[in-house]
């Protein structure tokens, strides 16, 4: 599990272009790779989570909300 401290979340919700940017290339290439990426959300709607994960979608990079845990590998 990568918890990227660089990338960018853009758009939300059902946006057709939500995307994510500024992810290291050792991220990207996890991505690649099925690993886990994720980003912190600081986002306080409700039916927002408090981690994104980022997959790879025609082209982009993409994120979606993340329901596992976290605390156990950060902490």
């Amino acid at each position: 599990m990568i918890i990227s401290t660089t990338a960018v979340i853009h758009g939300r919700g059902s946006s057709r272009f939500k995307w994510v940017s500024d992810l290291t290339e050792q991220e990207r290439e996890a991505v690649h790779r099925g690993e886990l990426v994720l980003i912190r959300d600081h986002n306080s709607h409700p039916t927002t989570t408090d981690y994104k994960q980022v997959s790879y979608s025609y082209g982009r990079y993409v994120h979606k909300n993340y329901y596992g845990k976290v605390e156990e590998a950060i902490g």
